[in-house]
Parts: C-alpha cells; sequence; structure tokens
C-alpha cells in the first residue's frame, strides 16, 4: 500500500498571503524598503566614484570594487532576511519590532552569506570582466568584448536561475528554521522538489513585472524634476525606489511560498507554523 502523494502548493493561498502580508507589515516594510535598501544603495552609487579615487593609493581598482560588491551582498542578505521575517510572523499573527527582525537577519548570516555570494554572483565577476574588457580594448579586439559581456552576463544568469529552480525558499528557511548551511539547503531542495516550476513560472512574472517598472522609471524624462528640490539626491536615484517596492513584493511572495510548501508538502498545521516564531 502506498502513501497518498502530498498535495502540491496552492498558488492563490501563497497570493492571499502575499496579501495578507504585505497589509499588516506594510509599515515595516516600508522603513526596510527605504533605509535598509534603497537608501545604502544610493549612497554606495553616490559615493563610489570618490571612494576608489580615495583608495586607489592602497588597493588596485578591482580589489575596491569586489568590496564594494560583497557590502552590497552583505547588505542584501541581510535585507531579504528581514522581510521574510516581517512575512512570515505577520502571516503568523505576530508583530515583532523591526529591531527583532533585523537581528534575526544578522543572528542567521552566517548561513544566509555563502547562498547570497553565490547569488550575486554578477556582481562578483564584475571587477574581473572589467580587466578581462580593459585588456582587450587596449588590443582592439572589440569582437571579443561582446562575448565576454554575454559569456559573464548569461553564466550569472544562469547560476541565479538554477538556485531558484533548485532552492529558491532557501532565505525563508535560514531565517525560520535554525539549521546548519547544508541541511538548510537540503531542506529548502525538498520542499521545493515538487513545485519548482510553479515557483519559477510565478517569480518570473513578478520579475518581467518589476524591469519593466524600472525601464519606465529610467525612461522618464528628468526635466519633470527639479534636481535642486530633491534635497541632493539625483533625479535617477529617486525613480529606482518603485523597482525597490516591487523587489520587496518579490521577497514577500518567496516567504509566503515557503509558509505554503512547509503546509502542503509537510502537512504542518497553522498552529505548528505559528510555534516556529515562539
Amino acid at each position: 500500500m502506498t502513501d497518498n502523494p502530498r498535495p502540491r502548493a496552492h498558488l492563490g493561498r501563497v497570493v492571499a498571503g502575499v496579501v495578507g502580508a504585505m497589509g499588516l507589515g506594510w509599515p515595516r516594510l516600508l522603513v526596510l524598503i527605504v533605509f535598509i535598501g534603497w537608501e545604502p544603495a544610493v549612497l554606495i552609487a553616490v559615493f563610489r566614484p570618490w571612494e576608489l579615487t580615495a583608495t586607489a593609493k592602497f588597493a588596485p581598482v578591482w580589489a575596491s570594487n569586489l568590496a564594494i560588491s560583497l557590502g552590497q551582498i552583505v547588505i542584501g542578505a541581510v535585507y531579504g532576511a528581514a522581510v521574510s521575517h516581517i512575512t512570515l510572523t505577520a502571516l503568523s499573527g505576530r508583530s515583532p519590532s523591526l529591531a527583532q527582525s533585523i537581528a534575526r537577519a544578522l543572528q542567521r548570516l552566517p548561513i544566509l552569506a555563502p547562498y547570497a555570494i553565490i547569488g550575486g554572483l554578477l556582481q562578483l565577476v564584475a571587477p574581473v570582466e572589467q580587466l578581462i574588457m580593459a585588456s582587450l580594448f587596449k588590443s582592439h579586439r572589440f569582437a571579443e568584448v561582446t562575448l565576454v559581456v554575454a559569456a559573464f552576463g548569461f553564466g550569472a544568469i544562469a547560476v541565479q536561475l538554477f538556485l531558484s529552480i533548485l532552492a529558491g525558499v532557501y532565505v525563508p528557511v535560514a531565517v525560520a528554521e535554525s539549521r546548519g548551511l547544508w541541511s538548510t539547503f537540503m531542506r529548502s531542495v525538498r520542499l521545493m522538489s515538487r513545485n519548482r516550476w510553479v515557483f519559477l513560472a510565478a517569480l518570473a512574472a513578478i520579475a518581467v513585472v518589476e524591469t519593466l517598472v524600472r525601464l519606465f522609471t529610467r525612461l522618464v524624462p528628468c526635466q519633470l524634476c527639479r534636481p535642486e528640490a530633491l534635497a541632493g539626491l539625483r533625479v535617477q536615484d529617486v525613480m529606482t525606489l518603485p523597482g525597490w517596492f516591487l523587489g520587496a513584493l518579490l521577497l514577500v511572495f518567496v516567504a509566503a511560498f515557503y509558509r505554503e510548501l512547509v503546509r502542503s508538502e509537510d502537512g504542518v498545521a497553522e498552529d505548528e507554523i505559528a510555534q516556529l516564531f515562539e
């Protein structure tokens, strides 16, 4: 006699979870988006040229770029984990402070950082790509430049897609369950085993909308805003904010999907899910 197969994740319940989490946790999510996500990215973009010039005497440009990229990845890992914690606690009927969510993200950073570094491969390989391109430009080998850009770009995208398909709920697993690095990865792989393509399709739909919004905000004429009225911020920096809101929506969806997987794959009741955060 064989056991009945477990039901697949119900996308309708995931969407309802996203709406519920956004409704209950929006004040904390708003603070996270603006001050932990968007603002550090703007500051890095504004001060990066100055920082590279200031450190030129002590380190090569590629090393400075690599250090900045690693810093961005670490901040991104904390940001993503805090959004996941807010989402999961909101869906479990709890309302911890923003400090508690950030503290949980920092506590789990050793588990989150390796996954974030692999997922942020595009940022890490950028200094290497720049070195190769500079060498090719000096040799006037312009055809090879296009091949290098394509190889690095598609390679990084392939790694990100592979991680999304194989272990897309790694971050919420790391936040919600006190597991080690390998155990967290394998737990995520097992949860995703029967729902990879549904997850990827939904993720792709949100990502397409996010990309379209980012493109639209870049095409908005700068004449619509007076730079002097933006407290020193560049117009292009302000116009990236809608993209950050959609990026947060993507993170909320992943956390809500994890919660649905725990319920459907493990057969865990709602009160047992809530106990993860006690």
